[in-house]
């Protein structure tokens, strides 16, 4: 945001996470901590943070009226909270000169909500691995609103950890994976990701299928139509309800073996 207000030769220190500013300026932290020797080196006048709704450290507000840094604390969890955050540091830097992209969210935040126009629920992640979901009180909740999309969570908290069965039993129609560019004006996201609808359980194509007696086990496993025959959790099986068991002809010596479709 900072760097859309024009004020990033103006920062000295940055967030553990950010790819936007130069990254040759020292990462003084992150939610999860800070690193006050980083910061004491910055010598910076202001410190802004998004720490929620913990209060903020103590050796941070002793070390601020120390050295007379003025703190500053945003939530960044709405469109109204983005919109709010931009206004006070206009308020705070009078150099501020608002790029077009600030435009254009002011102009969005302005106009009404769209009726939905999108067909199907779709389901927004900000991860795999675990499954993390984004729900009703986040920014991107209601961009997808404002898009014309329907959520496929409509309750809930904005960020929440799903199961695997969590996202079958949703059953979405579409799936948006939402991560960081790699850099500023990228236009991928850093890792190359994949998503796609999860059918629903009880779809007639989830049907497992006998094993091909000259196919591999690996092999049988990747031709499962669903979650081709691995659970996320990496051991291999698939989801409980959908194993079953195919026995081949009994021959002398031979063993009958589960077939994991």
């Amino acid at each position: 945001m900072l760097a859309d207000l024009g004020l990033a030769e103006h920062v000295v220190g940055r967030h553990g996470w950010d790819t936007v500013l130069d990254q040759s300026l020292p990462v003084c932290g992150d939610q999860t901590g800070l690193d006050y020797e980083a910061l004491l080196r910055a010598a910076p006048t202001h410190v802004l943070t998004e720490w929620g709704a913990r209060e903020l450290p103590a050796r941070l507000t002793d070390l601020a009226a120390r050295h007379e840094w003025a703190l500053h604390d945003f939530r960044l969890l709405s469109l109204d909270d983005i919109a709010g955050t931009a206004a006070r540091l206009r308020d705070l830097f009078p150099a501020a000169t608002p790029a077009e992209s600030v435009e254009r969210f002011d102009q969005l935040i302005a106009a009404p909500r769209p009726e939905p126009v999108w067909d199907g629920r779709v389901l927004l992640l900000m991860g795999t691995s675990p499954v993390a979901a984004i729900g009703p009180g986040s920014a991107h909740h209601e961009l997808l609103l404002r898009a014309g999309g329907v959520p496929a969570i409509t309750e809930g908290s904005p960020f929440m950890p799903l199961h695997n069965e969590d996202v079958l039993r949703l059953a979405p129609d579409g799936i948006i994976l939402i991560q960081p560019r790699s850099a500023p004006g990228d236009t991928q996201p850093a890792a190359p990701v994949a998503a796609r609808r999860p059918r629903h359980a009880r779809d007639p194509r989830d049907r497992a299928r006998p094993r091909d007696p000259h196919r591999s086990p690996a092999g049988a496993a990747a031709e499962h139509p669903v979650d081709r025959g691995r659970r996320l959790d990496g051991r291999g099986a698939p989801p409980m309800g959908r194993r079953m068991r195919h026995r081949r002809p009994h021959r002398r010596g031979a063993h009958h073996l589960p077939s994991a479709l």
